[in-house]
């Protein structure tokens, strides 16, 4: 690959967003190619609880440039002109490598948090795939928070019967597990490495057939949204995660002695909510580990005093009967978690007290060290004075000294206050293990917000909001560009 500018190097990316706008969540997939500093065109696929679309970004209206803040700017222009600003979607973000970018929306339409990543491969996808998609059911009343995990194997232009399952959860519901699908068919991938897997749940599911389109990052990662019609027509995205040569490879010493850094977001019993820790499993699968709630009601660091895992042969883990010391929710937790075996992990509540979804990460070392500057993106909710819940995203650069936190984002919040190079700063307790950090809270900017992290290795980190008036979900990785 040749070198193009200061942002992004020749080639085509694949993006995703999970957010809010005026409708609720929404969500964005799409893959665009860049050719000596330009954006040639693309695609783009868009999801929330009004509509969803497929359309074509065009070279002209789009642009890529590096801001004033030193964050990347890439301005998406669409065919559809109900998507963003008259069809014009604007991200910001820093890069981790030349291949990956930590990225949240910058305009008026809509706040949320992703990636862009280098597209690896466009192949056919082939063999298992562990996915979670998470959202919003839209055919009910209550608008109730849905998800739906499993494993897909795909055999040629079919997804098989034989080593496909899938599991799905309906807030307040029991949750569905072990399901198998009838039929499944996977078309051939266009230029942007984008493909529709077009499922067909077998009847005791009792779940309408749906159709999910992948935008191929590589062989090992598939972006997926709800966006076509369906008979299921909901409002979901999420991620697929290659197996390859591990597909149906999968057994109890897949997890035994084994950490997953973890984080969820989601709903639960008091409304919005996001998880995260360390599942941790024994040689014969019980499990421990810190597990961090934060729902805008309850929030602290909990740990795990109990529960129990299997695994099948898929890369399917079952964990349940999760006990904390603290209860916060008055019923035990149940987590789906689903293997790709190269460290990788998808993870989905299964419980009738929350739905939530997120990525998880083999843990490689159990206390690593934070240094050096960091990309970072987050999303979430505030809770003002009168307990409105407006949402925000942000990203930037964020470098550790020592405990010692500093940097910037480019921030946006519900107001819709775009805010460029937003300074950020805060410090470690080391007593405590909460981080404070400072310029996140929109309401006030010079207040400082309580975080715990947990990190994956000494390269990628996951934090937790456990502030009251700051809910927030953030990555950070450490930049080799």
């Amino acid at each position: 690959m040749a070198t193009t500018n200061a942002a992004l190097y020749d080639g085509t990316y694949v993006y995703h967003l999970a957010g809010v706008n005026v409708n609720g969540d929404c969500f964005f997939a799409g893959a665009f190619t860049v050719a000596n500093g330009v954006i040639t065109g693309g695609e783009q696929d868009f999801s929330d609880s009004t509509a969803a679309y497929g359309n074509a970004i065009t070279a002209a209206g789009s642009s890529l440039s590096v801001a004033s803040s030193g964050n990347i700017q890439v301005v998406l222009a669409t065919t559809n002109t109900s998507i963003g600003n008259n069809g014009v979607i604007t991200l910001r973000g820093s890069k981790v490598s030349n291949a990956r970018v930590l990225i949240s929306e910058y305009d008026a339409y809509a706040t949320g948090s992703g990636s862009i990543d280098l597209q690896t491969s466009a192949a056919a996808p082939s063999g298992g795939y562990a996915f979670v998609i998470s959202g919003i059911d839209i055919n009910g009343q209550n608008l109730n928070p849905f998800s739906i995990g499993g494993i897909l194997n795909v055999s040629g232009t079919s997804v098989s019967a034989n080593g496909s399952i899938f599991d799905y959860n309906l807030l307040g519901n029991t949750p569905v597990l072990a399901q198998t699908f009838d039929s499944g068919t996977v078309s051939a991938p266009d230029q942007y490495g984008r493909v529709s897997f077009n499922l067909s749940p077998s009847p005791s599911a009792q779940l309408p057939g749906f159709i999910l389109t992948g935008y191929i990052v590589g062989t090992n990662q598939i972006q997926l949204i709800e966006s076509q019609q369906d008979a299921l027509s909901d409002n979901l995205a999420g991620m697929a995660l290659g197996q390859g040569s591990n597909t149906g490879a999968f057994n109890a010493s897949s997890i035994a002695g084994k950490n997953y850094a973890f984080g969820t977001t989601g709903q639960d019993i008091n409304y919005l909510v996001n998880f995260a820790g360390v599942l941790s499993f024994s040689s014969s699968g019980a499990l421990s580990g810190p597990l961090a709630i934060n729902d805008l009601v309850v929030q602290g660091e909990d740990t795990i005093t109990g529960g129990s895992s299997t695994v099948d042969a898929t890369g399917r883990v079952t964990i349940s009967d999760i006990a904390t010391k603290a209860n916060p929710l008055g019923a035990n937790y149940g987590f789906q978690m689903y293997l790709d075996g190269n460290g990788n992990a998808m993870v989905m509540g299964a419980d009738t007290v929350e739905v939530s979804a997120g990525p998880a990460y083999l843990r490689t070392n159990a206390a690593p060290a934070l240094s050096g500057s960091y990309s970072i993106a987050v999303s979430g909710f505030l809770r003002d004075n009168k307990n409105n819940t407006p949402p925000w995203s942000a990203a930037g650069v964020v470098t550790v000294n020592s405990g010692s936190y500093s940097g910037f984002t480019d921030y946006n919040d519900s107001a819709i206050t775009l805010t460029e190079n937003q300074s950020l700063s805060g410090s470690l307790d080391t007593s405590t293990g909460v981080i404070a950090l400072t310029g996140l809270d929109a309401i006030s900017l010079t207040t400082a917000s309580s975080f715990f992290d947990y990190p994956i290795d000494n390269n990628r980190v996951v934090m937790l909001s456990v502030d009251k008036f700051l809910l927030g979900l953030m990555t950070m990785e450490n930049i080799t560009k």
